[in-house]
């Protein structure tokens, strides 16, 4: 529902789903979105972008906000516990408030010449019409109006008052946009505390590197391994590689560095060091993936439900909040995704996130496997 061509409100992401509402001053655009908002936001977080304006006012004279405004601030935001808003001597084309990032869904109204997807509101005359199919046509998803009809131009048509079939419709359209998503095998720390590379352990026949590769290989449409450059031995180089360029910033540097090589994807991020990690945890984290999430992770603590990161999925919206936050200097990928909207999963057996970081820890799970013939 984009164009290749198009600058759109959110570059490069799959999420929040967005589309525009179109239609000649007194169609009823305003009142169809809100009506439509009202449905919707009882299961969704809803955003409204109203473009294509004249003339608006954030702030009346005499108040602080005005006051700064007219003595030349380029931006003036104001804000309470529960609300808050920003203007801009800037007309933004390229990109809104990474608030924005937060929701599920954003309705447009305005921007009939854009790219976007679109839901034509008609009048009684029909007016705009001619500027579709003269124009947009090709991405026109939807009519709505006040006759009865079942379809206009071959598209299907609702009639104004029938909410629940538009907020359907709209909702079907959005879960056929789920990002594709590839596989990732983080392994490229230096392993300070075992004293050897953790991705080339064996403890079952394979390196670690290998084994997780092949468990995100039977679960995703493509998988690859983030490691230094020329960190692998020959024995492992035939792996697809992702080399880190975010360096000496831990996972979040390996996860950032897959992004930006396919921003288009989701990504299923799984640790080296996870040994115990079995394709059903991974088919469960998958089945319960929630892609208008910035992440979907299973909690490290499930009375506490803290993040664990490092068996997750990251939708290709996070990729904003994770450069957000490393502009911070803050990489720990569990702070950003306890601040982040996401997907919580508790696990049954928290044994299969449990990290081997060191010898002793190795040696431990070396004799369990060979005690209980785990593999």
């Amino acid at each position: 529902l984009r164009s290749g061509e198009e600058k759109v409100i959110f570059p490069n992401g799959k999420h929040p789903y967005q589309i525009c509402f179109c239609g000649y001053s007194g169609s009823g655009k305003t009142t169809l979105l809100s009506r439509l908002i009202t449905k919707m936001s009882l299961k969704y977080e809803v955003g409204y972008i109203k473009t294509d304006a004249h003339h608006f006012s954030m702030d009346t004279p005499g108040k602080d906000t005005h006051t700064a405004w007219t003595n030349g601030a380029s931006q003036v935001a104001i804000s309470d516990c529960s609300h808050s808003a920003l203007i801009s001597s800037q007309q933004n084309t390229t990109g809104f408030n990474l608030n924005f990032l937060n929701c599920d869904i954003v309705f447009i109204e305005g921007r009939k010449e854009s790219g976007f997807g679109k839901i034509i509101v008609v009048d009684r005359e029909c007016k705009i019409l001619d500027k579709v199919q003269d124009n947009v046509v090709g991405n026109v998803l939807a009519y709505v109006g006040q006759e009865n009809r079942n379809s206009l131009l071959g598209k299907p048509y609702f009639h104004r008052s029938n909410i629940e079939d538009i907020g359907c419709f709209i909702e079907k359209l959005s879960f056929t946009q789920t990002p594709i998503l590839y596989g990732l095998v983080l392994a490229g720390g230096f392993s300070q505390r075992m004293k050897r590379d953790k991705a080339l352990i064996e403890y079952f026949g394979k390196t670690q590197v290998r084994h997780c590769f092949e468990l995100l290989s039977d679960k995703c449409h493509k998988a690859f391994v983030s490691v230094r450059s020329g960190q692998l031995p020959e024995s492992e180089s035939s792996l697809p590689q992702i080399n880190d360029r975010f360096l000496n910033f831990g996972p979040v540097g390996g996860i950032l560095t897959a992004m930006m090589k396919f921003p288009e994807a989701a990504w299923l991020v799984v640790a080296c060091d996870l040994p115990l990690l079995t394709v059903e945890t991974l088919k469960n984290l998958i089945s319960k993936r929630n892609q208008f999430k910035v992440a979907t992770h299973y909690c490290a603590n499930n009375s506490e439900r803290l993040p664990e990161p490092l068996c997750a999925i990251y939708e290709p919206k996070a990729r904003y909040y994770l450069l957000q936050w490393l502009g911070q200097n803050i990489y720990c990928p569990r702070k950003i995704l306890e601040a982040a909207p996401c997907q919580a999963i508790p696990v049954e057996d928290k044994d299969v996130l449990k990290n081997i970081n060191d010898s002793d820890e190795y040696q431990e799970l070396k004799k369990t496997i060979a005690e209980e013939n785990l593999f």
